[in-house]
């Protein structure tokens, strides 16, 4: 039985007068006659015994009289705790993975967004290569995965919410080096240079398709999973780093980045399993995210 009919029912038991009752219920007292006598008719039995105006219960009425009060009082409790629910004090951790880039500079607004509504919430974050998250999100070790494309994923397991902005692919030279001063470079300049590959095969074909390069006739000295370590090795220039914008900090590092020309751009995205059943902190942060 609908809630609303249960509703009509007890109001105009209440009042015992269909015109009273449409105007408490906000309704036109023809609308009302007709939802009355629907509703005897589903029940196939009369609920009121009609004199004159007035309206007096039959004994099927009492009975239900009794049942909808019942349904409708517990309609509205639930409706009081599933408010509460939404509303409640969330706790637990949410399991977060993230690419080096400048992703982390979203994630950390969020989490402060969070932090600051639901100060018992907990994170637990894993910095790793988007192959690396890929797998831990399929494996349920992650809940959540803060990327950059291109992705190596089947869109029909994952929910994939775009983010602002975008991360322009380059590379990434010490500081005192000849090359500094460039503001972009092209395939041509890469082409001798000695270059530290990230490990990500999407990124590594992107990076081949963009400047028609052969991969055996370049100067490919090894490839790296994580930039930090590699930093090191780009400010004693033994080589160049390909890597996203958002992946190093030049006022620190002493390494500066040069974008590619024509530049190259890929999708900052959240990603989790479709699959997956979140808890309630995780789909929250989904929630923040999106609205952000």
């Amino acid at each position: 039985m609908e809630i609303r009919l249960l509703q009509y029912f007890l109001k105009v038991a209440e009042t015992q007068n269909i015109t009273q009752a449409a105007a408490d219920l906000h309704i036109t007292q023809p609308t009302l006659s007709r939802q009355i006598h629907a509703f005897e008719e589903r029940l196939q039995t009369n609920l009121f015994i009609r004199d004159n105006k007035k309206l007096t219960l039959t004994d099927s009425g009492r009975f239900l009289k009794a049942k909808a009060e019942e349904l409708v009082a517990l309609d509205q409790k639930t409706e009081q705790e599933f408010a509460t629910y939404q509303d409640r004090e969330l706790t637990g951790k949410v399991t977060i993975g993230c690419i080096e880039s400048d992703n982390s500079t979203f994630l950390a607004k969020i989490m402060k967004t969070m932090r600051k509504k639901h100060d018992r919430v907990t994170f637990e974050l894993y910095s790793s290569n988007g192959n690396d998250l890929v797998d831990k999100l399929e494996k349920g070790l992650l809940d959540l995965a803060f990327m950059v494309g291109p992705l190596t994923l089947d869109r029909a397991d994952f929910n994939v919410v775009k983010l602002p902005g975008t991360e322009a692919l380059g590379i990434v030279v010490a500081s005192q080096s000849s090359l500094a001063d460039k503001k972009f470079v092209t395939a041509a300049d890469l082409l001798p240079l000695p270059i530290i590959g990230a490990k990500r095969v999407a990124v590594q074909e992107s990076f081949y398709q963009w400047g028609q390069f052969d991969p055996e006739k370049m100067n490919i000295i090894g490839m790296y999973n994580l930039l930090f370590n590699v930093l090191p090795l780009v400010r004693e220039e033994v080589g160049v780093a390909l890597a996203i914008e958002g992946a190093s900090n030049e006022n620190t590092d002493g390494t500066k980045f040069i974008p590619l020309e024509p530049r190259l751009e890929n999708e900052r995205m959240l990603v989790w399993k479709k699959d997956r059943i979140l808890n309630p902190t995780a789909q929250e942060f989904i929630q923040l995210v999106k609205n952000a």
